[in-house]
């Protein structure tokens, strides 16, 4: 008897045992499926990725051809040009792409406070101008020229500009360089992220001295041009640019007396000294999509003399999914 209930337990212990095996496979089993599925899923994303990649450089090669071909076709830069159009949702191999140029002259260039000698104050005053359009204090206008200029005393008061950064719970000093990103600015003395945000799409840093487009810019920059231009009347201005583009700055001040705006020399000096109707400066943003991943690129771009393009920066980045996404 006793040897029956040894040999019983003992078939008790090695079906307990054969279970916990196949327990342990099955947990196994699941969790490598687990790993292999993540696995895929890795290796796929890293594969549309790098589809999506070519398919982002491939724009910024046929927008350097279009940009190139709009060189030689015109002496002007304008809103009707085929540059100017935005690609909508296209279907490519595997994926859907958009994008779009921005001309980075239609916005003001706050470097110029710094490039803009001998008529920095030109621009001091176009940028208080600019800030009083916006219902932003035009005093903002000199901690930034502050910050860029090539010394370390302030414009007002003459104290040491690293005082003023100095003395904050994290100290850093003034930068005495050219602004390199928009995003700079939150550094800046007395300026905020709510300044910031109705601000942002009017401006844009660039490495040299540039002029505003008047055939692509926006009306507060065309009303800050002077004191006689309303921003009414600078709005009914550019909805003249559907049909029409202006071939140089005297053109634009010439088109102002329809509209009974009779301009003093100052004025027509400062406008001429500030604007243009060519542009150098670009910038691409363009979207991918392949299955669940999308990606943005974001170039900047300077078209040279010879209609060539110098890259300036190019930036990578997650992105939205694009409207009418494929199936995965």
């Amino acid at each position: 008897m006793q040897n029956q209930n040894l040999g019983l337990g003992q078939r008790g212990v090695a079906i307990v045992t054969v279970l916990l095996i196949l327990a342990i496979i099955a947990v196994t089993s699941v969790s490598y499926q687990q790993r292999q599925q993540v696995t895929v899923a890795a290796s796929s994303q890293l594969l549309h990725r790098g589809q999506i990649r070519a398919h982002l450089t491939g724009v910024e090669l046929w927008v350097s051809q279009i940009l190139r071909q709009d060189q030689q076709d015109s002496d002007t830069d304008h809103l009707q040009e085929s540059w100017a159009e935005v690609l909508p949702v296209a279907t490519v191999e595997q994926g859907q792409l958009m994008g779009r140029l921005v001309d980075l002259q239609g916005r003001y260039n706050l470097n110029n406070l710094r490039y803009g000698q001998p008529d920095q104050m030109i621009h001091v005053q176009y940028l208080q101008s600019l800030l009083v359009q916006l219902g932003l204090d035009p005093e903002l206008a000199w901690p930034l020229l502050d910050w860029v200029d090539n010394n370390g005393e302030t414009q007002q008061g003459q104290i040491l500009e690293d005082s003023i950064y100095m003395q904050g719970p994290s100290p850093y000093r003034s930068s005495n360089q050219p602004l390199t990103d928009t995003s700079e600015l939150n550094l800046i003395h007395n300026w905020t992220t709510t300044q910031l945000k109705v601000l942002l799409p009017l401006i844009t840093v660039l490495p040299e001295l540039t002029q505003i487009n008047i055939n692509t810019t926006e009306p507060q920059l065309i009303a800050a041009l002077s004191d006689q231009i309303s921003l009414v009347q600078a709005e009914v201005l550019l909805a003249q640019q559907t049909t029409q583009s202006w071939p140089n700055p005297d053109a634009f001040i010439n088109s102002l007396t329809q509209y009974g705006i009779n301009l003093e020399s100052e004025d027509r000096q400062r406008i001429t000294a500030l604007t243009s109707a060519r542009s150098h400066y670009f910038e691409l943003q363009a979207q991918a999509q392949i299955s669940n991943t999308a990606e943005q690129l974001i170039s900047r771009f300077k078209r040279l003399d010879d209609g060539s393009l110098k890259v300036l920066s190019r930036q990578f980045m997650p992105a939205p999914p694009l409207l009418n996404r494929p199936t995965p």
